[in-house]
């Protein structure tokens, strides 16, 4: 959803069109906003007197707070390696609700845990590449 307009423009646009002179279209295409972003604000001038933006309506509560939040930060703490697709799960389990991966990666990052990740993958860059054969450079010639 796009960001409400700021008062000043809501102002100039309001006065610039109060003025009669030109028509709807050719204010909105002035100010570069759509004809119906402007005739909601006229609406909402003739109606209400003000031209500020509505506030926030809220949106979903979220899935996991207070005590499900403690109990993902303990289950990442038992389980480090464990993936989010698993931590979902026994998640759901523990809390005898849904809980979607997607939620486990929201939260998590909007908590800063990072997860320590699988010991067996992490190396010290010097592996040769999987694909190439030793001794044989990247034109298929031996150096």
């Amino acid at each position: 959803m796009p960001k409400a307009l700021s008062m000043d423009l809501r102002k100039r646009v309001v006065a610039y069109y109060e003025s009669g002179t030109e028509s709807m279209e050719y204010v909105s295409g002035l100010f570069h906003i759509g004809i119906a972003t402007l005739d909601r604000l006229m609406s909402r001038k003739r109606k209400t007197g003000s031209i500020e933006p509505k506030p926030h309506a809220g949106g979903n509560p979220p899935k996991l707070s207070g005590e499900d939040l403690k109990q993902l930060k303990g289950l990442v703490h038992e389980k480090p390696d464990a993936t989010l697709a698993e931590l979902a799960e026994t998640l759901s389990v523990r809390l005898h609700k849904e809980i979607h991966l997607k939620c486990i990666e929201r939260v998590l990052n909007q908590l800063k845990i990072t997860r320590k990740k699988n010991s067996s993958r992490s190396g010290t860059g010097n592996r040769a590449h999987p694909t190439r054969k030793s001794g044989v450079s990247e034109a298929g010639r031996n150096p």
